[in-house]
């Protein structure tokens, strides 16, 4: 039976993977190059490795020609794919040592160009995706190593919705078919991989790698939506402002993670990067900044009530659901003939209202609420009195 390993992590591409990761059937790890072949198939070299050898190569810290140096003379292989569609190389071993051939990358063969200076650009290495470091200091036991149960589970699932929406914000504008099946994987986004030593710090990985090697993922393009608004945490109409771009899911979610870090009193830091980043982003906010920015957005969705007037003939009523249309009288050419609101459980009785034959003055509470973070007000009118009018010979039927 001939040798044969699988495809597991693409670690560098140009037209195609020019070097990555396979396993064996067995579970065992192999580094498979991209070699020059003297037919158009592609061909690869390819040499086991050891699991804390290849951890230390892909992320940064381990230099491809010493680690080939360094097996001296254990067994590599060419590999090719039977199939044009197959992810899995047959092996065919060879006699001359790797370091011996041409295949030979040159030294200072980096996957990166130096090695990880925080724990996230670590794991995103590592794990050939992006990597999101999250850190909380509640102030119910500052300095202490706990966290009440419920303030830990409120959160992850916090940061999950928040970034799953994000994300699914910035894929809006896309096909409805792609969209729908990007929303379906990214209800797990993230995955939480370690707890890392100090301040409550959670390391998690996006469930998603590279969409190619050029291209940011999903998570990271949601990321940045989230990196614009915490950027204005110092100053809460400015913070307002940015959040009004936003609208659904995602500004609820937003909305939502702030209260609750506001009521539980967390002091929030994060941290995200992808394997090919060289520094890690992320902000801080701090429970004395957070204040400001919950008491912002409650002001901006205050509600406003007025009472207003209308005069006309009714065209709908349904008493089950307590709502109205009503056909304006004297009409300006730039209003909404037709104008139409609820009924509050205390409100006017329906019923017994007369349809299109007779005139009523419908005087309303008009409420306006300001969205916490999407443009503009919602408006609803409330219907508090009803005035049957004598008739006129003006009717809009």
């Amino acid at each position: 039976m001939k040798q044969t390993v699988r495809h597991n992590m693409t670690l560098d591409y140009y037209d195609g993977p020019i070097l990555f990761e396979a396993l064996d059937p067995y579970g065992g790890h192999y580094l498979c190059m991209a070699i020059e072949s003297e037919s158009d198939e592609d061909q690869y070299a390819v040499f086991g490795i050891a699991p804390d050898q290849l951890r230390l190569f892909k992320h940064g810290s381990a230099d491809l020609h010493d680690l080939i140096l360094d097996r001296g003379e254990s067994p590599w292989y060419i590999g090719r794919y039977p199939e044009s569609n197959s992810e899995v190389l047959l092996l065919t071993e060879q006699n001359t040592p790797l370091a011996e051939t041409k295949h030979m990358p040159d030294p200072g063969f980096l996957l990166y160009d130096r090695p990880p200076e925080s724990q996230v650009i670590h794991h995103a290495r590592e794990q050939q995706k992006l990597a999101l470091e999250v850190t909380v200091d509640p102030l119910d036991s500052p300095g202490k190593n706990r966290i009440p149960v419920d303030t830990l589970a409120g959160l992850l699932n916090h940061v999950q919705k928040v970034v799953m929406y994000a994300c699914n914000w910035t894929k809006r504008d896309e096909p409805s078919k792609q969209n729908a099946h990007d929303k379906f994987e990214l209800a797990h986004s993230l995955d939480a991989i370690a707890i890392g030593a100090g301040s409550f710090r959670i390391i998690m990985s996006a469930s998603e790698g590279f969409e190619n090697l050029s291209r940011k993922s999903k998570v990271a393009r949601g990321l940045t939506l989230i990196d614009e608004l915490f950027s204005q945490a110092s100053n809460p109409q400015k913070h307002l402002q940015a959040a009004r771009k936003y609208r659904g899911d995602f500004a609820q979610s937003y909305t939502s993670f702030i209260k609750f870090l506001s009521r539980k009193e967390i002091g929030f830091s994060y941290a995200w990067a992808e394997p090919s980043d060289k520094t890690a982003r992320g902000f801080s906010i701090s429970p004395e900044q957070i204040k400001p920015l919950v008491d912002k957005l409650r002001e901006a969705a205050a509600q406003q009530t007025k009472t207003v007037e209308f005069t006309g003939r009714i065209i709908q009523i349904d008493a089950r659901k307590r709502t109205w249309q009503l056909a304006k009288e004297d009409t300006e050419d730039t209003e909404d003939p037709v104008v139409s609101g609820k009924t509050r459980a205390a409100g006017p009785d329906l019923g017994g209202l007369t349809l299109k034959t007779k005139r009523y003055r419908f005087i309303c509470e008009e409420e306006l609420k300001i969205q916490e973070i999407s443009k503009g007000e919602k408006q609803t009118l409330y219907l508090t009195k009803i005035e049957e009018l004598s008739d006129t010979n003006t009717s809009p039927f």
